[in-house]
């Protein structure tokens, strides 16, 4: 087969989609000797060794989310019927609408738009629910990061249930606990991280619960009295006002260290430092932060919604994000229980072994050559 990888959402930026894109489009055809790959895009990102891969380079003007958006509707049809290619295999959930005469494969991440669509402003929402709705219809085949997507996807679209298929995603080979006291020390420095802290890494949104978690956190130092300090690492995000507003409101400006966007180098360095990973996200399509953290042998407490508990399984301890009482009272009984959390970071250090690219990417040659 002659597959073609749409690489050009790498220039998005470092988000979870890209991460994906970047693994999935760089392994694709080392692992797939047999099939030839044509791969479009302008990243620095996209080199290859393999003899099997062509670049068709695009232009370097493309570098935003809408340029693409509009290269892959007008452009990238164009170049997929100039490739003859088989497959033309996109690593998010939009598909080019007017590529009908070539198999096409997508990716749904997750249908945040559908079920949260309060935390979108309505342009956006009303476009990616429009682009998700035709792109599932449109494609050959369709990939979901769990189960709990895919019945979600099923849900909102019982039409497609023959087609969609299950593939989790994998971690970093370089996500692993730091040893070296010179990093993590430089990391604490640089940061200002005060031990011991709790630690959360993600978008500050509302999707992520945070202002929640601020409220079990202060809730904690009240009742219990914990020394523990609360790091939030991330980007603002859609509703990151309130969060601020919350810290003051709560009166634990002091007590919280918000670090702004960290480097992938970083991130081994923060979940090794930290005493507990606490991730209370409302919604998660998949959910790397958990799976991170528990690389790195910090143990977590997760949501007991969407697609979380399929990934962590045995290995956390579950919330209601709904109720910041039954967040604190977890994070309470991590803090106090020493073998409950050997326990965990043990289980959790064996379950995150189990999510590698490399498996993740032999699944997907398996769903595009049994299709």
């Amino acid at each position: 087969m002659r597959i073609g990888l749409n690489a050009q959402i790498l220039t998005d930026g470092r988000t979870g989609v890209t991460r994906y894109a970047h693994n999935v489009i760089k392994l694709l055809p080392k692992l797939a000797h047999n099939h030839e790959f044509v791969v479009f895009g302008n990243s620095p990102e996209l080199k290859y060794d393999e003899h099997n891969v062509v670049i068709d380079k695009t232009q370097s003007g493309i570098n935003s989310s809408s340029k693409r958006i509009i290269w892959e509707q007008t452009m990238l049809p164009q170049l997929a019927k100039k490739w003859k290619l088989d497959l033309m295999f996109y690593p998010d959930h939009t598909l080019s609408f007017w590529s009908k005469k070539i198999a096409q494969a997508i990716v749904l991440h997750d249908l945040a738009p559908f079920a949260m669509p309060q935390t979108f402003n309505r342009l956006r929402r009303l476009y990616k629910q429009y682009a998700i709705a035709h792109s599932v219809q449109a494609a050959n085949f369709i990939l979901a990061d769990s189960y709990a997507t895919k019945a979600e996807a099923v849900h909102y679209f019982p039409e497609i249930k023959q087609k969609i298929n299950v593939v989790h995603l994998g971690l970093e080979h370089s996500i692993e606990r730091v040893t070296d006291q010179i990093e993590l020390s430089n990391i604490r420095k640089r940061y200002a991280l005060r031990n011991p802290f709790l630690l959360f890494i993600g978008t500050l949104e509302a999707r992520k619960n945070v202002l929640r978690l601020i409220k079990a956190f202060a809730q904690g130092r009240r009742k219990y009295g914990w020394k523990h300090t609360l790091v939030l690492a991330g980007t603002p995000g859609y509703g990151y006002q309130e969060i601020e507003r919350m810290i003051v409101e709560e009166q634990v400006q002091d007590n919280i260290t918000i670090t702004g966007y960290i480097k992938d180098s970083e991130l081994s360095s923060f979940y090794s430092l930290a005493d507990i990973f606490i991730y209370p996200s409302l919604y998660e399509g998949f959910g790397f932060p958990p799976l991170e953290a528990m690389k790195c042998e910090c143990p977590v407490i997760v949501s007991n919604s969407t697609s979380l508990p399929e990934i962590v399984g045995e290995a956390g301890l579950y919330i209601d994000p709904y109720d910041e009482t039954s967040i604190t009272a977890q994070i309470n009984c991590l803090i106090q229980d020493a073998v409950l959390k050997k326990n965990l970071i043990q289980k959790g250090k064996e379950r995150s072994l189990q999510f590698t690219w490399e498996k993740t990417v032999q699944d997907i040659l398996d769903v595009i050559i049994q299709v």
